[in-house]
């Protein structure tokens, strides 16, 4: 059974902001594997990459955002009064950026527009899992493209932490746990799932378009060596990578 899965849109963050990390504004540095020039694929001497998070947003930036009937959305742009976040890069926009998600989000949903420019964030409390947080339905950050607006991430310490995280307000500071309580039925695949793949290969469930799945994969000690990681990470330590989709469409 062929099963072609879309990426889930419950929350959508548009893909039109280029987020970067750096350094202090006073010594910035630069990751090897993110040289002048990048682009998605790029890998180094050692065969280490980045991944290409330029694809979450709406229909991974592929399709222009559909028209909203009825009256125009609200936008917020973070520059203007109240929030007033610089775009130059010099001052830390978190908080402005938050207070303007948050205005947006208890107001029903609408854009947060982040104008050309450079803006600075980082997690602002020990306990933050992250810089800025979409746990509103409805929420859309925006750009004006990803070679206009940046996201400069000034923070070093990101250890199990994200620039952007999407998630409800309950538990956007929690690890996710759903390969921990996935519940039943489970099913294997019957073939391999490469890189961008969007139809999976399935059987024992009679899958019908709409329905929602979790895509997982499993730490196995070929794949921590073929990470070069046996003897730090361990099968029981650590999850594969998951994700949330949504079936468009079954060939049986």
């Amino acid at each position: 059974m062929k099963v072609s899965l879309r990426p889930a849109m419950t929350t959508i963050v548009v893909g039109m902001v280029a987020v970067l990390f750096t350094g202090t504004a006073s010594a910035q540095w630069r990751s090897s594997l993110y040289p002048e020039g990048w682009e998605p694929g790029f890998r180094d001497g050692s065969g280490r990459f980045l991944q290409d998070f330029s694809y979450a947003g709406y229909h991974r930036g592929e399709v222009p955002l559909p028209a909203i009937d009825g009256p125009a959305p609200l936008v917020v742009d973070v520059t203007a009064p109240p929030f007033l976040a610089d775009p130059n890069g010099y001052s830390d926009t978190t908080v402005a950026i938050r207070e303007a998600i948050e205005f947006v989000g208890s107001h029903g949903g609408g854009i947060v527009l982040l104008p050309a420019g450079t803006y600075a964030v980082r997690p602002q409390a020990p306990g933050d899992r992250a810089a800025l947080y979409i746990d509103h339905p409805g929420v859309v950050l925006r750009g004006e493209g990803p070679d206009r607006t940046f996201i400069v991430n000034t923070e070093t310490a990101m250890r199990r932490r994200s620039v952007i995280r999407v998630a409800p307000a309950a538990i956007r500071d929690s690890d996710f746990a759903w390969r921990n309580d996935v519940g039943e039925p489970s099913f294997a695949l019957t073939e391999n799932a490469d890189e961008f793949d969007s139809f999976i290969e399935a059987e024992g469930h009679d899958f019908a378009p709409g329905d929602w799945v979790l895509v997982m994969s499993d730490a196995t000690d070929a794949f921590i060596a073929q990470h070069g990681m046996t003897g730090t990470w361990t099968a029981d330590g650590i999850g594969g990578v998951t994700f949330y989709r949504r079936v468009t469409a079954v060939d049986g």
